[in-house]
């Protein structure tokens, strides 16, 4: 598992069953973001829509495209390596996410613990993203292909957003915690799907490589020990 993570153009059918692999997670995750409406919609309850079903941020419910984060990385690390080599330390991967994730815990504790709940982002979003892209380095070919992931699963639904908010839906998508105060609904329309973009797109890098890291090292001393 030492080859260079590079994409090699004379593979078309390697991008193709790398192509194939990220679109297939895409369509998992809109399928499951799909249930988590419907069952909103249709008062399905905890623990599948979360407590009460329409709480910020999720409220910790089963169908969540959040859970599919690290599973999406996990995958999408095995195929990557599978088709065009892994890193070539899957312990700096694994170094370079958790100094990226630590960077969130701790502009996340700065942020509430000082700063306060509104002003909290001006810490939290570039540490997220300072970190997204630490993380990302650390092995570019999955980089970029998170990235891809999470622009096609975060965009749309940053783009429902709006309808969700101004015409009332009734779910969690329009949202926001007590802390957040009186907003107008196209201030919480903008500030949700901006967190769509600028909070759980890095999200997806960070926790995406960092369980990427973690597949490759199992392999990579699997490696090692034959």
């Amino acid at each position: 598992m030492d080859a260079a993570p590079t994409i090699d153009s004379r593979s078309p059918r390697g991008l193709g069953r790398l192509l194939a692999g990220l679109l297939l997670l895409v369509l998992v995750s809109w399928g499951v973001f799909a249930a988590r409406i419907y069952g909103e919609f249709h008062d399905w309850g905890s623990p599948w829509v979360g407590q009460g079903g329409k709480d910020a941020g999720g409220g910790g419910a089963i169908l969540g495209v959040s859970w599919l984060m690290p599973i999406a990385g996990l995958l999408l690390g095995v195929l990557c390596a599978g088709l065009f080599g892994g890193p070539t330390s899957a312990k700096k991967v694994l170094a370079r996410s958790g100094i990226g994730i630590a960077l969130v815990i701790g502009a996340l504790a700065v942020g509430m613990g000082v700063l306060g709940f509104e002003s909290a982002p001006l810490v939290v979003i570039p540490a997220g993203i300072v970190g997204a892209i630490l993380a990302a380095t650390s092995w570019p070919l999955l980089g970029k292909v998170l990235l891809a992931y999470g622009m096609l699963v975060r965009v749309p639904i940053a783009l429902l957003t709006y309808p969700a908010v101004l015409y009332g839906w009734g779910t969690h998508m329009e949202k926001l915690p007590p802390e957040a105060g009186e907003m107008t609904l196209e201030q919480t329309a903008q500030g949700l799907a901006q967190a769509q973009i600028l909070i759980w797109i890095p999200a997806t890098l960070l926790l995406g490589t960092l369980f990427a890291g973690l597949a490759m090292l199992f392999v990579q001393r699997g490696a090692l020990d034959r």
